[in-house]
């Protein structure tokens, strides 16, 4: 695995992701859907449904800058594993992440068999096909 390749793709893929959640977060504060925008909205002169449009944009976009933060905080756990030359491994048994993993999933930090298992684990219904 090119590590200098790898970081690099994750240094761009983290720009991208700060700057849609700045995008979204500036978009979101200037009124509308905005973050800040429910104390401004007005029951009067607006039909039921125009507010519930708004909430639930309001709700949408801080779902998606959640999601944003996630993978923003992956990304940066990504470039310390590089710093620390742990990239490659496993966080659970320090075996092989795997190079297709990795150029599939930069910010991965399991091999597939433990990510499987700890998916498993999230979703306790979930049986092998």
């Amino acid at each position: 695995m090119n590590v200098k390749r790898a970081r690099t793709r994750i240094e761009e893929e983290l720009a991208r992701l700060q700057e849609s959640r700045e995008s979204l977060v500036a978009e979101s504060s200037q009124g509308g859907a905005g973050l800040e925008g429910a104390a401004e909205l007005s029951s009067i002169d607006q039909h039921p449904a125009d507010h519930g449009s708004e909430v639930f944009e309001r709700e949408k976009n801080l779902s998606i800058i959640e999601s944003l933060e996630e993978e923003i905080g992956d990304a940066r756990a990504a470039l310390r594993r590089i710093e620390e030359g742990t990239y490659e491994k496993c966080e659970i048994d320090g075996g092989d992440i795997g190079e297709e993993r990795l150029k599939a999933m930069p910010t991965a930090r399991y091999c597939l068999r433990h990510q499987e298992e700890i998916e498993k684990d999230l979703r306790p219904g979930l049986t092998d096909a």
